[in-house]
This record gives C-alpha cells, sequence and structure tokens, in this order.
C-alpha cells in the first residue's frame, strides 16, 4: 500500500471516521489532516524502533579511496540517506576482486592512538574508523586508488507524496494503519479500537521481528 491508501484503509476500518478516507495527503484539514500525520507518524515509529537492524533498511555502497587521501564522507559515497555504516560489513580491492579483503574496524580512539599520532604513513589501508562527523577514516593512508564496498542502515524515510510506498515488506503494511488507528484511539479516547488494533499490531509486529531482525531475540513490542 502506498501513503494515500494506507490512508484511506485507516478511515474505513476506523468505525468512527466519516467518509471513505481522503483523496489526497496533501491540503486536508479536521479530521483528513489528523490521518495524514498519524499514518506518517506510525511509520517513522517503526523504522525507529530497530533502525540499525531492520532488514530493509540495511543497504550497499561503494566507494573509491583515492592516494593520499585518507578521509570520506557519505557523500563522497553517493549517500543522502546514512545513519550509520554497518562497520562489519567493509572490504576494499585494488587491482581486482580476487585480492578482496576485509578491513578490521577500530573505535575512533584507539584508531586515533595508531594512526594519528606523528607523521601518517602512506600504505595499503589495513583499518578504519568512523570519526564523530560520521566520516569513515582509513589507516594507513592510501598509497594508491582502491576500492571500497559495504552496507550501512539508512536514516528513517518520511512519508510525503500519496504514492509513497513503505520500504519494509508489502505483507507488513497492516501495521502502519493499525498503528495509527492507535494514535487515533488514544487521541478520541476510543478504548475498544485501541484494544482491537493493538492484539493486531502485535502478532504482526512479532512476524516482522522474526523476518527482518537477523540474528536477534524477538524485543518486547512497541506497544
Amino acid at each position: 500500500m502506498n501513503y494515500l491508501q494506507l490512508c484511506q484503509r485507516m478511515v474505513r476500518e476506523s468505525g468512527g471516521l466519516s467518509g471513505s478516507g481522503p483523496s489526497a495527503v496533501t491540503g486536508q484539514v479536521g479530521e483528513y489532516a489528523n490521518v495524514v500525520d498519524w499514518i506518517a507518524s506510525a511509520w517513522l515509529d517503526i523504522q525507529r524502533e530497530y533502525r540499525s537492524a531492520w532488514r530493509w533498511m540495511h543497504q550497499s555502497f561503494t566507494l573509491t579511496i583515492s592516494s593520499g587521501d585518507a578521509v570520506y564522507t557519505a557523500s563522497d559515497a553517493g549517500l543522502t540517506d546514512l545513519r550509520v555504516w554497518d562497520v562489519h560489513s567493509i572490504k576494499m580491492y585494488q587491482s581486482g576482486v580476487a585480492d578482496e579483503f576485509f578491513l578490521d574496524y577500530l573505535p575512533y580512539d584507539q584508531f586515533r592512538a595508531t594512526y594519528l599520532v606523528g607523521t601518517q604513513s602512506t600504505g595499503r589501508p589495513q583499518h578504519f574508523t568512523v570519526q564523530p562527523d560520521n566520516s569513515l577514516r582509513f589507516g594507513w593512508v592510501p598509497d594508491g586508488t582502491y576500492y571500497v564496498s559495504g552496507q550501512y542502515w539508512q536514516t528513517p524515510v518520511t512519508l510525503a507524496a500519496n504514492t509513497d510506498t513503505p520500504g519494509m515488506p508489502s505483507h507488513f503494511h497492516d501495521m502502519i494503519w493499525q498503528l495509527a488507528l492507535m494514535k487515533y484511539a488514544v487521541s478520541d479516547a476510543v478504548g475498544e479500537i485501541y484494544a482491537g488494533m493493538q492484539t493486531s499490531y502485535n502478532m504482526l509486529h512479532g512476524e516482522l521481528v522474526n523476518d527482518q531482525l537477523p540474528d536477534m531475540t524477538q524485543a518486547e513490542p512497541l506497544v
């Protein structure tokens, strides 16, 4: 479901909101403006719950590093949605993928004590760190051109246009309007709606955790 369809579904399922839902996600007033806001807020809440673990928020990047330049930002890798680097995924090669290897991550303080004291040596990088400004720094300073690849977790995506579609698997999209209906129920003190939606939401939430959180034990539901 896209943003508009989620809003319309929420209205149909509410039992208390009038009509069949908004005709657009922009330009709304009154209760439909609230519907649009509740859907957007629910999607952000779901993304933020495990924002550094959800599989659908785990994306890939590539980066070319050059001789003499040890520091690279997200924009150098063409990224506009970086939240955090996956420091266990970053690898590098020079002449071809046959010589590709994983770089070892060092926490910034350890990297600083190892590489950022005195004259900086050049060579084939063996380690990297994430600096306080979220840039990548390689050690040694590269002595040539190298090709880096890895993964990162993206920032939560805000729904804005009618056809914007949540990035999580489509068979979990019902969670969004269910959580939005709980927000509506809290706002309007409709306890019956909240209880019914909470049961359905928690069931889907458990399935989502099992499907989209690799190697993690199930956590408590969001609500």
